[in-house]
């Protein structure tokens, strides 16, 4: 009897330091997750001049950002067609002072536009799903 108390004691520890485990690893995850979402929300403030549609969804990248670039690039998907976009982009990216440099339009269609101490690329294609498309916007400064 005495050896079964000794063995489900242990077996007892054993499995609260599992338990542990296994919750420090889980809450280790999130933080990660909430670290991720943070970065990139405060990326996404500091792009206060590029214009993003209201419905658009950023896509948060567990990706690290390289350091030492002087640029930003956020990704988003929208319930919107790329046609959509590029009327939108056309049309907002002018009114919030950005000048057109250049535009290609195809599979994936791609604004150029400048201030005069930036450059922001627009880069539109349609999602695998129908009425769906994701847009990344990268921003950078212009180098002299």
């Amino acid at each position: 009897m005495k050896n079964f108390t000794k063995n489900r004691k242990k077996v007892s520890e054993i499995l609260v330091l599992f338990f542990c485990l296994f919750f420090v690893q889980s809450c280790k995850r999130e933080q990660n997750k909430v670290h991720h979402l943070l970065r990139a929300k405060e990326q996404e403030a500091r792009l206060f001049d590029v214009p993003v549609p209201v419905s658009a969804r950023l896509i948060v990248s567990e990706q690290p950002g390289r350091k030492g670039e002087s640029g930003q690039m956020l990704r988003y998907k929208i319930d919107s067609t790329t046609d959509e976009l590029l009327t939108f982009y056309g049309k907002q990216m002018e009114r919030s002072g950005w000048k057109k440099l250049c535009e290609a339009v195809a599979q994936e269609s791609v604004f150029i536009f400048e201030k005069p101490n930036k450059v922001c690329s627009v880069s539109i294609r349609p999602s695998e799903t129908a009425r769906k498309s994701v847009f990344v916007i990268s921003v950078s400064n212009k180098q002299e």
